[in-house]
């Protein structure tokens, strides 16, 4: 019986790892220009709507200064849109 991965996605198997693994100490290049070049106020509250994160923490001042923050804050998932490798993406599995 084969053994399903979590919400029916692919399932790594021992070739793909090997192949992943022969990528060690290789360089890597980017090749897609980033969605974001810069962090602003209006980068990360559109990132946030974007994303669907509706946390008042990336989008309010007032609530964020509540928590002793100085301003709103850019949602950690913006790393994302600077660039995929600086967030750990290296790609070869199923479904990267």
């Amino acid at each position: 019986m084969k053994a399903s991965a979590p919400l029916d996605g692919p399932l790594v198997d021992p070739q793909d790892l090997e192949k992943l693994r022969s990528r060690i100490g290789q360089r890597m290049t980017v090749s897609a220009e980033p969605y974001l070049t810069e962090a602003t106020r209006d980068s990360a509250r559109r990132w946030a709507a974007a994303t669907g994160d509706r946390n008042p923490l990336w989008h309010d001042g007032d609530y964020a200064r509540r928590f002793g923050y100085e301003d709103s804050l850019a949602p950690p998932t913006i790393l994302y849109a600077f660039d995929k490798q600086s967030i750990g993406y290296r790609g070869g599995l199923p479904g990267q």
